[in-house]
């Protein structure tokens, strides 16, 4: 019995059950409904003028559902549409984005609390706060992102003032990938809606998209580090989610000594930050936490600009890998 057939057997039912007519009647009834329901030139004329019939059309003709069964056949079930993209929630934006473009520097760190901040260098921390200028709201399809104060120069020169909205058409696949586009944007928005689509990895906490980022940029000939200098920088710990970024010491940009933060999203709340230390009796750089005595230390660490293969030194405390970890470098 397909749809329309079940329709006017419930609509049969609801006028006959009350009237005396026998069980092979009120079938012989359900079969010429279905003949009409088709087509009104296959009605059975044997029923014609017969009581129970007539019966069955005075209670039908109350209710409209003759003309209603006949109808049926221009008027199908509308088909089930699918729902359109629900929004992306601040759950699962929660963490650091790479934009996945060799040239673009740029991290893009999600607050589960709507935080948005954007990164392309180490002094840039990377733990979202409160106060930070831009926010994130979910919006059907995707999200929006508000700067209360943007300032942005465009491409003619025109500076923008005031609030920038932008409303980003965006989809996330179970790897950690995000694709989107800007949809609408302000007048004092750098970005204006396009074609373009960008795409992003998280990175932290760990995805297999970021577990599996392959390094971007210049690859140089191989060299060993002798100094901090050329560590300053943000890099990825490939295959996990711990991100080290480097910058000069507070106390000045000396070769010998540097600052970092080690954030691993999803694993530890709160980020490790310490310093770094080039021992000039060899090629042995170390890692010692702020809080605690427990240091890292790598007895070399071959260089190659966008990426870093560093040793584990044997007895060291801390190991924030393997035996050998390899990093890249994010900017």
């Amino acid at each position: 019995m397909n749809t329309l057939e079940r329709r006017v057997t419930d609509a049969l039912h609801e006028q006959v059950d009350e009237l005396p007519i026998s069980t092979k009647d009120l079938a012989q009834l359900q079969r010429e409904l279905h003949r009409r329901a088709r087509g009104p030139e296959l009605r059975d004329r044997r029923w014609v003028g017969s009581r129970p019939w007539q019966l069955v059309v005075a209670a039908c003709a109350v209710t409209g559902v003759v003309l209603g069964v006949l109808s049926l056949r221009s008027d199908p079930e509308p088909p089930k549409l699918p729902a359109g993209p629900g929004p992306i929630t601040l759950t699962e934006l929660a963490g650091v984005w790479k934009v996945q473009d060799p040239d673009n520097p740029w991290l893009w760190i999600f607050g589960a609390d709507g935080t948005l901040t954007h990164s392309d260098g180490p002094d840039v921390p990377l733990t979202p706060v409160e106060g930070t200028a831009w926010t994130v709201t979910p919006v059907s399809g995707g999200f929006q992102t508000v700067n209360d104060t943007a300032r942005w120069r465009t491409g003619d020169g025109v500076t923008g003032a005031g609030a920038c909205i932008v409303t980003w058409g965006a989809t996330l696949s179970t790897e950690g990938r995000m694709q989107g586009t800007v949809k609408q944007a302000g007048p004092t928005c750098q970005l204006q809606p396009s074609d373009e689509v960008w795409e992003w990895i998280r990175i932290s906490p760990a995805s297999i998209a970021g577990t599996n980022l392959s390094p971007h940029g210049a690859i140089t000939n191989e060299e060993i580090l002798t100094g901090t200098t050329k560590l300053f920088g943000t890099w990825l710990l490939k295959g996990t989610g711990k991100v080290l970024a480097v910058q000069p010491s507070a106390t000045g940009p000396g070769r010998e000594q540097a600052q970092y933060t080690l954030y691993d999203f999803g694993v530890a709340a709160e980020p490790e930050t310490g310093t770094v230390r080039w021992q000039t009796d060899g090629w042995t750089f170390v890692l010692t936490p702020d809080q605690g005595t427990c240091s890292a230390v790598y007895e070399k660490a071959a260089y190659r600009t966008s990426t870093m293969v560093a040793t584990l030194a044997v007895g060291s405390c801390a190991r924030l890998g393997g035996a050998i970890d390899t990093w890249i470098r994010l900017n």
